[in-house]
């Protein structure tokens, strides 16, 4: 495990002095980046301190799991709404291929991403969501085939996103070795036959099943 570098490290130290228990902050050097998990009484602090680690570390990966702390008690089920409509909003995530778990507080991220930027994303996003008291990380970054299988649904998200008759809301995107199932419904059937000629013409799509309902 290497160490951050001096200035990194002196800056890390310095915040975890200035935070009273029960707050608290520690950090940790990989090979797939840097790993900093603690509590802080609000999110200005998670900002100011990921600011500086960002800019200490422009050329490493940063996985940030700093939670915010909450006076209130949020229920299990408020934070798993409240972490899967920040997900879905993040244009970044692919979060068709993510499950989450919520047990007091904690939750778990479930699933395939397309690569370490994205798997940062992800932590990064759920972490700041109100609540959370912790994250448990059991994603994994997907094999080149399934890489590629991502990246078409996230192409054919952004384009349904963009069709004017049809609501992306309602539609969920799979897809298995080059092969998309566009599942869900649509107003009409004009709506669902431009849903399959949007996925139809994405490089790399092997066949599309359309088993959109229209109503």
């Amino acid at each position: 495990m290497k160490a951050p570098p001096v200035a990194l490290e002196g800056l890390l130290t310095e915040w975890r002095a200035r935070l009273a228990t029960p707050h608290y902050l520690y950090w940790e050097m990989r090979t797939d980046g840097l790993w900093v998990r603690g509590n802080v009484p609000d999110l200005a602090t998670r900002m100011a301190i990921t600011e500086g680690v960002t800019a200490q570390m422009e050329e490493v990966l940063v996985m940030n799991e700093i939670t915010v702390a909450c006076p209130d008690v949020v229920s299990d089920n408020i934070i798993l709404r409240y972490v899967r409509t920040a997900l879905n909003a993040d244009e970044a995530i692919v979060h068709e291929t993510l499950t989450i778990e919520v047990a007091e507080g904690i939750v778990s991220l479930i699933g395939e991403v397309g690569n370490a930027e994205e798997l940062a994303r992800v932590i990064d996003v759920a972490t700041t969501v109100r609540g959370v008291r912790g994250i448990v990380n059991l994603l994994r970054i997907a094999p080149e085939a399934q890489q590629r299988d991502l990246r078409i649904v996230r192409q054919v998200m952004d384009r349904l996103a963009f069709a004017r008759e049809i609501d992306d809301r309602m539609i969920r995107v799979m897809v298995a070795n080059g092969t998309v199932v566009l599942l869900g419904a649509v107003a009409t059937d004009a709506a669902r036959h431009h849903a399959e000629q949007i996925a139809t013409a994405i490089e790399g799509v092997a066949g599309v099943r359309n088993r959109l309902q229209v109503g």
